[in-house]
């Protein structure tokens, strides 16, 4: 079977979180949407913002041309009219960089959801590129290859855990919040790597691409705590319980993951079985 190719992924991915900030939309401006998911709602506008820059990158690859930073990538298109609405997206950039400056909670959050007004309503431009009549054979093509991954079991691979930071293209640092962040929440079972930094093809600010074994009933804290963990890569994370989720980690496998994190290697057990993380507070009148 050949191969999905990378474009057609972040077109999924770019619909897939359009869902995601449209439910998250819906509740704020039904006043239903709980403080602490606030944040989520906030960055899943980022995110959406971050995969359609990422099919723009891609289209320019396949003519040859490479480039990395978003602000290059989203005036070269608009320069080359491959898109009509650069200046939106750029002026965004600058906007939430403004917001991750401030200290004041209840001054960011203001900003934050000022921000949201501004940009909500802009966000249907970027279906015009990803359904453009110019992408029409290449949806067709890979159509096909993604109908076949979908038929296939899902089953995730569960051998010994790759813990080499070179291997995985993620600095030690970097790794070693990674590891403390995923102790420290124990609805967290195993992770695994995906997209380019598990291919090997990743580059300087490329995102991390994570599959998270955590049930739904914890998926929320875990999705909406992304933005706390001081790592210099935007985290990309999906449940693999998440029904809908299915094809996309389906695509997953098919071009490659990695374990990087599995729980079972940071517990210890007490006498009678029962376990603990290394990081878990502990009952002091177990130990007397």
């Amino acid at each position: 079977m050949k191969t999905l190719e990378t474009g057609y992924l972040n077109i999924l991915t770019i619909n897939d979180k359009y869902e995601t900030f449209q439910n998250y939309d819906k509740r704020f401006l039904e006043g239903t949407l709980p403080d602490e998911e606030f944040n989520a709602y906030f960055w899943s506008l980022k995110s959406l913002e971050t995969f359609y820059t990422k099919f723009i990158r891609f289209l320019y690859r396949k003519k040859g041309i490479y480039m990395q930073s978003p602000v290059e990538i989203l005036t070269r298109a608009g320069k080359d009219k491959l898109i009509t609405d650069a200046d939106t997206w750029l002026n965004y950039t600058k906007w939430v960089n403004y917001c991750v400056g401030i200290k004041d909670a209840a001054q960011k959050k203001e900003a934050m959801i000022r921000v949201l007004e501004k940009f909500r309503y802009k966000i249907e431009s970027m279906h015009i590129l990803t359904e453009s009549p110019e992408n029409k054979k290449f949806l067709e093509e890979n159509e096909i290859i993604f109908n076949e991954i979908c038929k296939q079991e899902l089953k995730l691979p569960d051998g010994p855990v790759n813990y080499n930071c070179e291997e995985l293209l993620i600095k030690e640092s970097s790794y070693n919040i990674l590891l403390d962040y995923f102790k420290s929440l124990p609805q967290i079972k195993r992770v695994w790597l995906h997209g380019s930094r598990a291919q090997g093809t990743s580059n300087y600010g490329s995102d991390l691409d994570l599959l998270f074994d955590c049930e739904l009933s914890a998926w929320e804290e875990v999705y909406s705590s992304f933005g706390k963990v001081l790592v210099p890569y935007f985290i990309d994370g999906k449940s693999i319980y998440v029904e809908e989720q299915e094809p996309f980690i389906k695509c997953a496998i098919h071009q490659g993951i990695k374990k990087i994190y599995d729980i079972k290697d940071f517990q210890f057990f007490w006498e009678d079985g029962k376990s603990f993380t290394d990081n878990s507070k502990i009952d002091i009148s177990k130990l007397i």
